[in-house]
């Protein structure tokens, strides 16, 4: 399951992003398997992308849960 992600808790895009990027296959296959959600399919660019975010909040929550 991929999480939401909520507008009051940044440190959920990062969950999100993880978890989107964890499942790219199982993302890819229900896409592929519904031709009606295509267009929701991601390139390779935007895969690196996501990759390049989730990289870059990664040491805020390091952080954020060495700070609580």
């Amino acid at each position: 399951m991929i999480p939401y992600d909520v507008d009051t808790r940044w440190n959920y895009t990062l969950v999100m992003l993880e978890a989107a990027i964890l499942n790219r296959a199982a993302l890819k296959a229900f896409i592929k398997n519904h031709p009606e959600i295509k267009h929701l399919s991601f390139d390779n660019n935007r895969w690196k992308r996501l990759k390049q975010i989730r990289d870059l909040l990664k040491p805020f929550e390091e952080h954020t849960l060495f700070v609580s």
